[in-house]
């Protein structure tokens, strides 16, 4: 997943993906600014099946496009957690920071 993230240009050139707080809190900073980050990951409960479900399938896709010689693992594990998800067996966090700065 996160290989298919650097991988994509979206108009900008090449995207940071995981790499993109990282990046804009040095950018930020060499321009001045005071920073401030705090994990804030994104977590989602077995009661989110149709969210989880979305999520855990463009994961699938994402991976076996970047990776097309590991579909069948990547379709086996697709299979498995939505399986978690169907018995409510499945709970997702999704690492995320946030980022604030300000002028000095």
């Amino acid at each position: 997943m996160n290989r298919h993230q650097r991988a994509n240009d979206k108009g900008f050139g090449r995207a940071a993906g995981p790499d993109a707080v990282d990046r804009a809190e040095r950018c930020f900073a060499a321009a001045g600014y005071v920073m401030t980050r705090e994990p804030s990951d994104w977590v989602l409960p077995s009661e989110m099946h149709a969210l989880q479900r979305e999520l855990i399938g463009g994961w699938a896709e994402a991976a076996a496009e970047i990776a097309p010689e590991e579909s069948s693992m990547i379709q086996s594990w697709r299979v498995r957690r939505q399986d978690h998800v169907a018995q409510n067996r499945s709970r997702i966090v999704v690492g995320h920071d946030d980022l604030g700065g300000w002028i000095r």
